[in-house]
């Protein structure tokens, strides 16, 4: 019995023990094509044939959430493909001169990244 409480009172010590459980993100990619962002999940990034459920973006400086939309549904579902521009993210208004955290919400994963959006000359650039 007092070797049963020793290794639970070890165990509540030493934390859960059941793991990290906050979120792990995998490595989004974003470029500008036709004067628009592209938010895109490279193919060796895509962990499985996996359902856009949420995207989200938050403007540095800015204490709201900027954009967030749903997409599940019992009715509709949107695959995610990998090298795809994403759904929902290319027809936001960005503003040049702001960093901007993008979010992206999946059946089995999520993915982020971020970027800096400039302009160029007339073209626009991201850091």
């Amino acid at each position: 019995m007092k070797n049963i409480a020793v290794i639970l009172i070890s165990i509540l010590l030493a934390g859960c023990p059941m793991g990290d459980r906050s979120p792990k993100y995998a490595q989004a990619d974003a470029v500008v094509v036709n004067d628009k962002v592209c938010v895109f999940i490279k193919k060796e990034n895509l962990v499985a044939q996996e359902k856009l459920l949420r995207v989200s973006i938050m403007k540095a400086g800015d204490e709201k959430m900027s954009y967030e939309k749903q997409f599940y549904s019992p009715v509709i579902s949107i695959d995610l493909k990998s090298g795809e521009c994403i759904l929902g993210l290319s027809d936001f208004n960005y503003e040049t001169g702001y960093s901007y955290d993008i979010n992206i919400q999946t059946s089995h994963n999520n993915y982020q990244t971020g970027f800096i959006l400039w302009k160029y000359g007339q073209s626009l650039k991201l850091k």
